[in-house]
């Protein structure tokens, strides 16, 4: 099922390629050279940033930054047609090459932002490629290493700094230590009908105590609540009937720190 597309208040979004899983579309370093070719002629010419960008053998991730003329929509139909494209015209084929249409979901906060980057530069490391997420040769992880390159953005240093103010270790050992990614919501997450839906509503609350989602004082319950009924596939149009809070209320819960 098609998910509704969501739009980020900070034009950021975290985003995922995933190409027909028998093609094994990266295997030929030829189509990884290419599409970053591609990738690099549509975010200059839409004037985005690509904060992270990971290639694995059948999926890519992205941390992208629209322009504010640019839509995500445009981006990805220009990025997934010419490589798709190319990738025919090279293997002589024809046909559809990604599985399902990109999964997106939008950044909002600092903490996803950080949390996204990381899970990009570490994929790798997750399936068993290298050691390192500085070791591996086609994710912009490098870039930040050797603080040059095409997908290096200077401005990720202060975001880091602000972000993390008290914080001990540096950028680089905080994208390289094992983490928590919970915040990552799965590529493959399920959607639930109504009846379901609201059952799993109505356990979720009781697993925090919380009687009454919009009544109820603690902010911070309240928030992780929303944040695991996100993660398990419940919208925010569900949460809306279940709960008898407006959408903007429920997101002004989720985004407030």
């Amino acid at each position: 099922m098609n998910c509704i597309r969501v739009k980020s208040v900070n034009d950021e979004y975290h985003v995922v390629l995933k190409f027909i899983e028998e093609l094994a579309v990266f295997s030929d370093i030829h189509e990884r050279e290419v599409f970053i070719e591609i990738l690099l002629k549509i975010m200059k010419k839409k004037g985005c940033k690509i904060y992270a960008n990971t290639i694995m053998l059948n999926h890519a991730h992205m941390v992208i930054k629209l322009s504010r003329e640019a839509k995500l929509s445009s981006v990805m139909i220009s990025l997934t047609t010419q490589f798709a494209k190319f990738y025919n015209k090279y293997h002589e084929r024809k046909g559809r090459i990604f599985s399902r249409r990109y999964f997106s979901k939008p950044i909002n906060e600092e903490r996803y932002f950080f949390s996204s980057v990381k899970y990009a530069f570490m994929n790798p490391v997750k399936a068993g490629l290298v050691d390192s997420p500085w070791d591996y040769e086609w994710s912009s992880a490098h870039c930040y290493l050797e603080m040059k390159g095409p997908f290096f953005n200077c401005d990720i240093y202060e975001r880091y700094n602000k972000h993390f103010f008290d914080a001990t270790i540096s950028f680089e050992e905080f994208i390289g230590k094992p983490g928590d990614d919970s915040l990552i919501l799965d590529i493959e997450r399920k959607r639930y009908y109504e009846r379901e839906a609201k059952q799993i509503f109505i356990d979720e609350l009781g697993k925090y105590g919380i009687c009454n989602l919009k009544n109820h004082g603690d902010i911070k319950e309240a928030r992780n609540v929303i944040r695991r009924l996100q993660q398990i596939g419940i919208t925010f149009v569900q949460m809306k009937n279940f709960s008898g809070m407006t959408i903007q209320n429920l997101k002004k819960v989720l985004y407030s720190f």
